[in-house]
């Protein structure tokens, strides 16, 4: 058992560090010239999106990158991709740069019922569980230029990425 358990865990890290370093397959890809390698060297934000210090060739960038799914191929679809997209580049951005507040409230609801009919009576509770999570992010920044934007591989997800050179 504890064989296979560490069999397992071996597998998941060297697989990790596979998928790390193969390159992702995108469509679609426009790069500034100066952003190209540094961002193809960065599969995980390539892939998932997020922000970053790149270091590459002995310069550093700050890249951020925005994720939405395609919906369409209409004009209004790509703006909007372009829109949302942009804005969660900048909150990768802001995300990074500052610290973000989570707040979490649960809140349990309990109603119990209780009938009497024709002399016989009967009850019933019901209860109700409501989770709320906010996350709440203040930081002014100026928004780093376009460097580049590309879609997945099944052409299901459209990326948008900010950078500037450090």
């Amino acid at each position: 058992m504890a064989l296979a358990r560490s069999a397992l865990i071996w597998l998941a890290f060297t697989s990790a560090a596979v998928l790390a370093d193969e390159p992702v397959a995108i469509r679609y890809a426009t790069f500034d010239r100066d952003f190209e390698k540094p961002l193809r060297s960065e599969p995980m934000l390539l892939r998932d999106g997020g922000a970053k210090v790149v270091e590459f060739n002995g310069a550093r960038y700050f890249v951020s990158v925005g994720v939405t799914s395609i919906q369409g191929d209409t004009a209004t679809e790509r703006i909007r991709q372009l829109r949302v997209a942009r804005v969660l580049a900048l909150k990768a951005t802001t995300e990074f740069i500052h610290e973000t507040v989570v707040m979490s409230e649960e809140k349990l609801n309990q109603t119990t019922t209780i009938t009497t009919r024709d002399g016989v009576t009967t009850g019933s509770t019901r209860k109700i569980l409501e989770e709320t999570t906010l996350a709440r992010i203040r930081g002014v920044i100026k928004a780093p230029a376009e460097v580049g934007s590309w879609k997945s591989a099944d052409g299901k997800l459209f990326f948008y990425a900010i950078g500037t050179k450090l």
